[in-house]
């Protein structure tokens, strides 16, 4: 049998057979196969004449085996998340081939497996590499050897810090004020009134909650995390109630509520009518007014309720108002009205500034006097030439403490022992000047963390007056007539018959939503919203209304119905669309 001439593939290599004869025979490479005939590179897609005397080989893309560890810390430091990952290689294998006289190459895949592993040394000493020395779960370590996910595994956690729980308060009685009316019913006698809870005389309105100590933490990297040392208070509760055991037992009738961060109990007067025969109310709970506040009346309260009108009087209170009828001719303030905190923040302020000054300057005197002078000396020199006001600053924060039950506490020791009586002399550190002023700036810090009480206010109707609230303005009558309003949050007429006529309409956070708003007569209303978000909505607008939304100004051309006004931020100007009723 004659043998066949030609060339085949067999187990992966090129075996040619031409049995000496001068007939051609050729080869063609493929992709991902590097062809090489006595050393020379066979250029792809051509047909290479070859024989069984030429030095034939050839060479495969080939891609190793990789491995790589990545370490994700949290941002707090106390979670460390390990990504393992495990990549198998690649290279290509000629496929087998009969014997023919040209031959075109064919080549197959084969994936090369990825048998280096990590071990736990390994993943442990990268750990260490990476700082990461706290916490370290070796059974985690265990699941990340065979590789991750793309999220990887939890191999460390720290330990978070806790602060001190001080003793407080669990309150068994409801502080926050409801409304009576039920959305459910048929029929409301009130609408949006506003009922304040009461406690009776005996009745137990909290418990007493143990102190609770806090733990320091640590990070993964093994650095310690401080807890927050919270002191207790001195006082938990103020005038109305006192404490028998553990139970917090009121002492008289009225209103529990949180002043100074002490839990009071604040009695409510009821009377028929503010007039004369009554006198002007100055009072610091709750008034409850069951007819009308006559002519040239002024009322002082927390929260306040009246039945009738309001005729050219002034109420002013640190709770919510609602008059249920008129308010004519008259000025009505509800926002948080406390003069002496306000004053006692600023005395602070100007107390931390001083200290402050006091520091740099004593450090820089000192250095000039090359420690000739003592601190108590340079500190009394500067209390009595540069900061003459510091000791009457700091006898007004004695005051304010005292009129509030607080009459011992580090800030009030510094003020007596170093600072009044000439105290100053007795300052033998600089450290001592530098706490006084971190326990000033602790206080500051706290009563600026309270925020701002949003007080609202409701009316039936309003007519020729100044009616103010940081909270939300309602308006549930017939409207108001030449009536400058200013709200924290919304201003509503909920009737939809209601008329704003004349007057200012300002709302600073919130929407403004009314009924029929400006006349015929071209009486000047003004509606502004301050906040750029804001939308005013209106069933009924009357030509020459001005609209302010932000510093934007619109003034109506022509009378509108069912519109929604509001910014178009593309073209930097109020707009307005109607509104499907």
């Amino acid at each position: 049998m004659t043998e066949q001439i030609g060339i085949k593939i067999e187990n992966g290599s090129i075996v040619v057979n031409d049995a000496m004869c001068e007939e051609t025979v050729t080869i063609k490479t493929c992709n991902n196969i590097n062809l090489y005939v006595n050393d020379n590179e066979v250029p792809y897609g051509v047909n290479y004449p070859i024989t069984s005397l030429d030095k034939i080989k050839y060479t495969s893309y080939t891609e190793q085996p990789s491995k790589s560890m990545k370490l994700i810390v949290s941002e707090d430091k106390l979670e460390a998340r390990l990504i393992i990952t495990y990549k198998n290689g690649l290279t290509y294998k000629l496929q087998d081939s009969p014997i023919c006289k040209n031959i075109s190459l064919a080549a197959e895949k084969v994936e090369i497996e990825c048998r280096e592993k990590y071990s736990i040394i390994d993943i442990k000493n990268y750990l260490n590499e990476q700082g990461v020395v706290y916490g370290i779960h070796i059974n985690k370590i265990l699941m990340c050897l065979n590789g991750t996910d793309e999220n990887g595994i939890i191999v460390a956690s720290g330990v978070k810090c806790i602060d001190d729980i001080p003793k407080r308060l669990k309150m068994i009685v409801d502080t926050k004020e409801k409304k009576l009316n039920n959305e459910d019913s048929e029929f409301v006698d009130y609408r949006n009134m506003i009922q304040m809870p009461n406690v009776e005389s005996g009745q137990t309105i909290a418990v007493v909650e143990d102190r609770v100590e806090g733990n320091d933490g640590c990070d993964v990297f093994g650095n310690k995390l401080k807890k927050k040392t919270i002191k207790d208070p001195q006082n938990l509760i103020g005038s109305g109630c006192r404490i028998e055991g553990r139970n917090v037992i009121a002492v008289q009738p009225g209103r529990p509520m949180f002043k100074a961060n002490r839990l009071i109990i604040q009695s409510v007067i009821n009377v028929d009518a503010v007039n004369i025969e009554t006198g002007n109310i100055n009072f610091a709970g709750d008034v409850n007014v069951r007819g009308r506040v006559y002519e040239g009346s002024e009322i002082r309260c927390c929260a306040l309720d009246v039945s009738g009108a309001v005729d050219r009087s002034k109420i002013i209170s640190n709770g919510n108002i609602v008059i249920h009828s008129v308010v004519l001719n008259s000025v009505i303030l509800a926002a948080e009205y406390n003069i002496e905190r306000s004053e006692y923040l600023k005395v602070l302020k100007e107390v931390e500034n001083d200290v402050n000054n006091i520091i740099s300057e004593t450090q820089i005197l000192i250095e000039k006097t090359e420690g000739q002078k003592s601190i108590g000396t340079i500190v009394q020199f500067l209390t009595e030439q540069r900061y003459k006001c510091l000791t009457k600053r700091c006898i007004s924060i004695i005051t304010y403490n005292i009129k509030n039950g607080i009459t011992d506490s580090e800030g009030l020791e510094f003020i007596r022992t170093k600072v009044l009586n000439m105290g100053t002399v007795n300052i033998k550190d600089i450290d001592e000047i530098k706490r006084f002023h971190n326990v000033i700036k602790d206080i500051i810090e706290d009563i600026s963390r309270e925020k701002e009480l949003k007080v609202d206010c409701t009316v039936g109707y309003a007519q020729g007056s100044n009616i103010k609230a940081t909270g939300n303005i309602t308006i549930t009558g017939s409207g108001c007539y030449q009536t400058n309003i200013y709200a924290g949050g919304n201003i509503t007429f909920e009737n939809e018959a209601a008329i704003c006529r004349g007057g200012i309409l300002q709302s600073r956070d919130g929407n403004i939503k009314l009924s029929q708003v400006g006349s015929e007569a071209s009486i000047k209303t003004v509606i502004e919203c301050c906040n750029e978000k804001a939308v005013i909505e209106a069933k009924e607008a009357f030509a020459n209304t001005t609209f302010i939304i932000g510093n934007r100004r619109l003034i109506l051309k022509d009378n509108c119905r069912n519109i929604r006004l509001f910014i178009d931020h593309d073209e930097d100007t109020i707009k307005y669309e109607l509104l499907k009723r």
